[in-house]
């Protein structure tokens, strides 16, 4: 009896569209997971590009228009931004 009962349970299409997304959410989580494994026993990743210097110099609209937002508020913000973008 019980058996029959889980058997109904899971032949449910709600149950099976979890189970489905659960197990492939789990096996693109354990792929990036052993991609990061696997690049970080390479060596360091380095993290050079992704400074705020580099980002000022390659993209100076975003940076003109993070400082007309900065000054907008209070703080200063604007101040230490246009420092590091000159």
């Amino acid at each position: 009896m019980l058996r029959r009962g889980v058997a109904r349970f899971v032949r449910r299409s709600w149950v099976r569209r979890i189970f489905w997304g659960a197990t492939i959410t789990f096996a693109v989580v354990a792929v990036a997971i052993a991609g990061l494994w696997w690049r970080l026993s390479s060596g360091p990743i380095e993290l050079e590009m992704a400074t705020i210097d580099c980002i000022a110099k390659c993209l100076p609209d975003l940076v003109e228009t993070v400082e007309q937002t900065a000054a907008a508020f209070p703080g200063g913000a604007a101040q230490s931004l246009a420092q590091v973008g000159s």
